[in-house]
């Protein structure tokens, strides 16, 4: 959970063009995971672009990813280990 607030947090301080945040938001979507845009970052054309994509959230903090990636996660005695 650390590295997913990171990165999340990753999103909100860079934005520019030729961002980190906008190559990571197109690597994750061309990998098929799920993209997490911080909302800061919709004033670029890119990110509002990427926010109409399939299985990419517009967040407000790391809070959500977690709220929202919890939903995801099986609850107790569903995981199997082997």
């Amino acid at each position: 959970m650390r590295r997913v607030r990171q990165r999340a947090e990753a999103y909100g301080r860079k934005a520019a063009y030729r961002s980190g945040a906008r190559t990571q938001a197109r690597l994750a979507w061309e990998h098929g995971r799920r993209v997490f845009l911080m909302r800061s970052v919709m004033t670029h054309a890119w990110a509002r672009e990427y926010a109409g994509r399939p299985h990419t959230t517009v967040i407000d903090g790391p809070q959500d990813v977690l709220r929202h990636l919890g939903s995801l996660v099986p609850t107790t005695g569903e995981l199997t280990w082997t």
